[in-house]
């Protein structure tokens, strides 16, 4: 089985932080890219004619920023042209601008039965730091508007470590989220990325990034979520039992998954291979890869440790032939030692010490 993700590089305009290839919406190019999806849709429909699909997500950008119709028509498309197992996770991301009941409703009638939805902050002053094209105001009436429809499942992404961020602004905003009680919850540290405005920005002096206060942020807002009933099973993302990301589990596996659209990326059958970031280009790469044998376990160990279960022996073991204690003896034993790592007979996983310190680790095993 293997996941498949649609790219939708369409935004209301680009955030202040975001590195991501996207634009700002205009019409006539939206439904020229539509069409140009359609078409390597047919391009894979062939090519994955004997694999069951067993996520999709619709990612950008801003997928919400289609009309319905559009959408619906997407969905349909993606519908008729693979093999999806029984209740595939299907998920689409949404900007709380560009939203409401109507859309909502007409998405989870296609199929959509997991939402993602941009909050980032509720503190109308933050947002603005980000360039968010949504108010405080937009995001609490978009997290409403997604618990009366009742989708199966939904996500709400948030930013910590945002200049000028205080920890008392950062708990507010996941206690008021919190209240709407989303089955899951994905917590992002800033990363300024060079090039964007806002890394300039801070480049300039106009602002100043939060040191400590971003480790006690994640600390604070870790022992809230599983004082409510959250489960930490990666990194960054929280959910009550049941409500999983399948999809994103498949990235962290190192599992196979296809990406169709501009800019989107791929892992099949041994390749990793990427769309060129432009509408011109559109089926054709910008990188193609062959990644060997011990690429792939240094990916895999990299990806698995990212998940709160860690790497799986045994599974480890079934997929490459080797056991990673035995190649990986050494690195594994200083990192115990250091109190990043812990091991039993069933797995190696990173410590409650060991996912503050995560990047530390990883270069261990690269």
């Amino acid at each position: 089985m293997i996941a498949l993700y649609v790219h939708i590089p369409f935004c209301p305009r680009k955030c202040k932080y975001c590195s991501f290839f996207s634009v700002p919406f205009e019409k006539r190019t939206a439904q020229e890219y539509l069409k140009k999806l359609f078409k390597e849709i047919d391009f894979w429909k062939e090519k994955l004619s004997n694999e069951m699909i067993k996520s999709i997500y619709i990612g950008g950008g801003t997928p919400s920023i289609y009309d319905s119709d559009a959408l619906v028509s997407l969905i349909e498309k993606i519908k008729k042209s693979f093999k999806l197992v029984k209740e595939a996770e299907f998920t689409i991301e949404a900007n709380p601008k560009t939203i409401d009941r109507e859309k909502l409703d007409a998405l989870k009638k296609a199929g959509v039965n997991r939402l993602s939805i941009g909050i980032q902050s509720l503190n109308d002053r933050l947002l603005e730091i980000l360039g968010r094209a949504h108010t405080a105001d937009d995001a609490r009436e978009a997290l409403n508007l997604v618990k009366e429809t009742n989708f199966k499942s939904w996500n709400v992404d948030l930013i910590y470590a945002i200049p000028n961020q205080t920890i008392k602004d950062w708990m507010e905003t996941l206690e008021e989220v919190l209240s709407c009680s989303p089955p899951h919850i994905s917590l992002y540290s800033l990363i300024l990325e060079e090039g964007t405005v806002l890394y300039n920005e801070v480049k300039e002096g106009i602002y100043e990034m939060p040191e400590d206060e971003g480790y006690e942020m994640f600390i604070e807002a870790k022992k809230l979520l599983r004082e409510r009933g959250y489960i930490h099973y990666e990194i960054s993302n929280f959910a009550r039992e049941g409500h999983f990301c399948v999809h994103n589990i498949t990235y962290w596996k190192n599992e196979p998954y296809v990406g169709i659209g501009a800019g989107a990326s791929s892992f099949y059958k041994g390749w990793r291979f990427k769309r060129e970031e432009s509408f011109e280009g559109f089926l054709r790469f910008s990188e193609v890869i062959k990644i060997n044998r011990e690429e792939e376990i240094k990916e895999t160990i990299f990806m698995n440790l990212r998940l709160l279960e860690g790497i799986d022996k045994k599974a480890f073991f079934k997929r490459f032939g080797v056991r990673m204690e035995e190649i990986y003896r050494e690195a594994i034993e200083e990192l115990k030692e250091e109190g990043l790592l812990e091991e039993d007979e069933k797995s190696i996983r990173l410590t409650e010490r060991g996912l503050l310190l995560g990047n530390q680790v990883f270069e261990k095993f690269i």
